[in-house]
């Protein structure tokens, strides 16, 4: 999700492919399960970072990407990270459906 909220994919099932396919690395260590679970100040890389960067230039030329992103996240698109900084207020993340929010806890909130 984060991959997605950071605009490095334009649908989370792509970012899910990127990670099942071995080219993504939490803290250097290489992450091959999309659930994984990030804590705060784990930095997220995209491996092959020249294509990814090539494909992330010619998007935002023709407008086909949007260049914000949550507050929470520190993004490098020259170098394909994503740093958390900070933990998101519930009230501040966009879900797409109605959700109980006080029965659910984010992992690195704890």
């Amino acid at each position: 999700v984060l991959l997605y909220r950071a605009n490095f994919f334009r649908s989370i099932f792509s970012a899910k492919q990127y990670i099942i396919h071995n080219s993504i690395y939490v803290n250097g260590i290489l992450v091959d399960k999309p659930d994984y679970r990030v804590k705060l100040w784990d930095c997220i890389t995209i491996s092959n970072i020249n294509f990814f960067y090539k494909k992330m230039k010619t998007n935002l030329i023709n407008k086909n990407i949007l260049t914000s992103y949550p507050s929470y996240l520190e993004v490098n698109y020259k170098l394909g990270t994503i740093i958390v900084i900070r933990a998101p207020k519930l009230d501040k993340v966009p879900f797409p459906f109605f959700m109980p929010l006080e029965s659910f806890a984010f992992s690195f909130l704890k």
